[in-house]
């Protein structure tokens, strides 16, 4: 068992494909509650350049199909804002390999975070998708 009650992963989760599946089980079994955060539309079209294929909606329901038991949320509506961490105050978060920008937001605000390993990077990234 864990000692991490509460912890939070951040994704777009557009095409829940195996790398997403392997970073929520990791995540999940970290931990005895993971939140996880979906990215909006509208700031995923901001800081990517694009919209996603799947609307938000779509994208919540697609991970509570994968596994009914973790929280799905969405995320802030506006970039650069983190009322979801106070809102459900993680312990700590899990970051994906490719999420090291918001690692440095993270440590500004003193909350703990852990890497996790990538799974296949080389074939499971939801940029090979589109």
């Amino acid at each position: 068992m864990t000692d991490i009650k509460r912890a939070m992963v951040f994704g777009v989760f557009d095409g829940l494909h195996e790398g997403h599946k392997h970073f929520l089980v990791d995540a999940k079994g970290r931990c005895e509650k993971l939140i996880v955060v979906v990215t909006r539309d509208s700031v995923s079209k901001t800081r990517k350049g694009f919209a996603p294929k799947r609307n938000e909606a779509e994208r919540v329901l697609a991970l509570k199909d994968y596994d009914g038991e973790l929280s799905v949320v969405l995320g802030d509506d506006e970039d650069g804002s983190w009322h979801v961490l106070d809102a459900y105050d993680p312990e700590r978060v899990f970051l994906g390999y490719d999420q090291a920008e918001m690692s440095i937001e993270l440590k500004k605000m003193g909350i703990p975070f852990t890497f996790l390993d990538a799974y296949k990077p080389g074939e499971y990234r939801s940029s090979l998708f589109r």
